[in-house]
């Protein structure tokens, strides 16, 4: 039904860029749908830490988070066509022709709502291909937090909603009494729009 529609849609109109994309090998169609919706899913993702932190989103996260939205479905897009992320009837997926765009679009908002889980997954996958070539990644202390969370004008409550922990926990890492493990630390440098370097460090802090 979708596809017929679609047809009806070409042989009606009369705009040639939209006839001629909509024309073009389904490969082309899929890449401009999941990079489309990759955006979408960016937007999303600022709309959800607006609701969380309470804050207005700035004028760079109205810029990058699309920005990698789309790179993350893309890459989303690659991994699923590749065979490095395993679904159910993979024959499917060998041919464009047969994906339900339903699917790619679902895929390309996913990807770009999570995309710091996509990119940590490219990467996994990446450096398994690559024989294990990735860094070192561990637990480390959060010396940064409490001035990154200062400077952002938020506090433990707002951080434990947007990264999924109890606020007393939050509290414990910016205090420095336990190090921050490393599946929250990407979370961290997202909400509080700061480079991971500049808020975490292997080193442990002087006894207290």
């Amino acid at each position: 039904m979708f596809y017929n529609a679609l047809n009806t849609y070409i042989a009606n109109s009369d705009n040639y860029l939209v006839a001629s994309l909509l024309l073009s090998p389904s490969d082309y169609l899929a890449l401009f749908l999941v990079s489309l919706c990759g955006a979408l899913g960016g937007y999303v993702n600022i709309l959800f830490l607006n609701h969380t932190m309470g804050k207005d989103p700035t004028f760079k996260q109205l810029f990058i988070d699309p920005v990698q939205g789309t790179v993350c479905a893309l890459i989303a897009y690659i991994l699923l066509r590749s065979g490095f992320i395993a679904v159910a009837d993979a024959e499917r997926f060998k041919d464009t022709s047969t994906i339900s765009p339903f699917f790619l679009a679902f895929v390309g908002i996913a990807a770009g709502l999570l995309a710091n889980k996509a990119i940590e997954s490219f990467r996994a996958r990446a450096a398994s291909w690559l024989g294990g070539i990735d860094e070192q990644r561990s637990d480390k202390w959060g010396v940064g937090l409490a001035d990154a969370s200062a400077k952002q004008q938020t506090n433990s409550d707002n951080l434990a909603k947007a990264i999924g922990v109890p606020p007393e926990t939050v509290d414990d890492w910016l205090q420095e009494k336990e190090p921050v493990p490393v599946r929250y630390q990407r979370d961290f440098a997202v909400a509080l729009a700061t480079p991971e370097r500049k808020l975490f460090t292997s080193a442990a802090p002087p006894a207290h």
